[in-house]
């Protein structure tokens, strides 16, 4: 391998180190949001924040553990997200069912975090999802964001149809 091949290598490196980096302070961050947003509702285990899998449980728990999504009434949503995460994870590689399931997930995923950007930021709810979901990277420094806010917890219950 001559130098040019060798600073190639060196600039792939240096970027997946900086990309690495920069997922592990986005998850650091996107961890103490979920905590502190947790501690505000009093909710037991808020340290499963940090836990992957785990979290997504917690977002749940966040949400007041249940959603309505056109007309459907989602009971145990904690239960729901935490399931769909790991299946989500093992199914992905199934090329039709898991992209398909996919789908369906990130939409409940996606309304359960709508829920949670109405009870902390009401009036920025809908800038904030959509800023999650077109620019993932920044997501959880949205929710960091919102965690710094009081819950409004009696207006939270939202139904999407």
């Amino acid at each position: 391998m001559d130098g040019y091949g060798y600073g190639w290598l060196a600039f792939f490196g240096a970027f997946l180190g900086i990309v690495l980096l920069y997922g592990l302070i986005a998850y650091i961050v996107g961890a103490m949001a979920l905590k502190r947003m947790a501690d505000k509702l009093s909710i037991e285990n808020s340290w499963f924040a940090f836990i992957p899998i785990a979290n997504a449980y917690l977002l749940g728990k966040v949400a007041g553990d249940k959603l309505d999504l056109f007309g459907y009434q989602i009971e145990n949503l904690a239960f729901i997200l935490l399931g769909g995460s790991a299946i989500s994870f093992v199914i992905s590689q199934v090329p039709v069912i898991g992209f398909l399931f996919g789908i369906a997930f990130a939409v409940v995923a996606y309304a359960t975090l709508y829920k949670v950007y109405m009870m902390f930021v009401p009036n920025s709810a809908m800038l904030y999802l959509i800023l999650s979901i077109v620019l993932a990277i920044i997501a959880p420094f949205l929710m960091y964001a919102a965690s710094t806010k009081d819950p409004i917890v009696e207006d939270s219950y939202i139904e999407l149809e």
